[in-house]
């Protein structure tokens, strides 16, 4: 990191008024000025640099009562690589493990698509809609409850001047440049003929017609959209998101 980063990092969450006193020769609009330029910098880094957007993203702890907001842990090296591949391939299958995380960088990766691409469509299935809302969004009183859905728990806990003023509801949340994160339940029909630039699968192992899903999606992978495929296991023998994990190409 640059010192030019690094004083980046350090005013982004300051009031322009702080940022004159801290830095004492300057005028409040000379301050004001050089939040709104670090601002601006910091939102073309965000977009570019996916790793360094996650410094200011928040996740939820339900394990800890005490402080159940915490950082996200961007210093993990397994968390750096999954995100690295996310990033780096349009077709990933990653099996998982209880508390392995995999589900927050899953949700933070679909928010980062959708606010830094105009005009996408970006889907997450599950078996149950219920379980699909919880990582996208809920509404009325579930929501109120502090039980939001994942991906909106990350959009309103980012820092004020990073937030998009999107519109959360029950399986979906929409943003203000065209782009929209939506839930989906099990069962091929309930994807097919959507144009979407991400899909993350989630729970694939477990799915419901999961392989009759990922052949209604395969021409949208050949048209360049992106789809992460996430499960603990569920053996082997004639399971779909086995011979996807392996490499294997699934049977009919």
């Amino acid at each position: 990191m640059t010192a030019s980063e690094g004083l980046a990092d350090h005013l982004l969450g300051m009031d322009p008024e702080t940022v004159s006193a801290r830095l004492g020769s300057l005028s409040g609009e000379e301050a004001r000025t050089l939040v709104r330029g670090l601002r601006a910098e910091a939102l073309d880094r965000c977009k570019r640099d996916g790793l360094w957007w996650l410094n200011f993203v928040r996740t939820r702890d339900e394990a800890d009562p005490d402080r159940t907001t915490k950082p996200f842990p961007i210093h993990l090296n397994y968390v750096r690589r999954i995100w690295e591949t996310f990033t780096a391939n349009n077709r990933v299958a990653v099996a998982k493990s209880r508390q392995s995380f995999l589900s927050w960088i899953a949700c933070t990766f679909m928010c980062h698509t959708a606010r830094f691409r105009p005009n996408c469509l970006v889907i997450l299935q599950t078996q149950k809609w219920e379980d699909a809302c919880a990582m996208v969004a809920m509404a009325g009183n579930r929501a109120e409850g502090g039980y939001a859905g994942r991906c909106q728990f990350i959009e309103s806990h980012l820092p004020s001047w990073l937030r998009q003023g999107c519109t959360a509801t029950e399986g979906a949340i929409d943003y203000p440049n065209g782009s929209r994160v939506m839930a989906l339940a099990a069962g091929a029909n309930q994807i097919r003929g959507k144009t979407a630039s991400l899909i993350v699968l989630d729970e694939y192992a477990f799915l419901s017609e999961a392989k009759q899903t990922y052949a209604a999606i395969s021409p949208l992978v050949q048209k360049g959209c992106k789809v992460v495929v996430i499960s603990t296991p569920n053996g082997a023998e004639g399971n779909s998101f086995f011979h996807l994990w392996a490499g294997v190409p699934m049977v009919s």
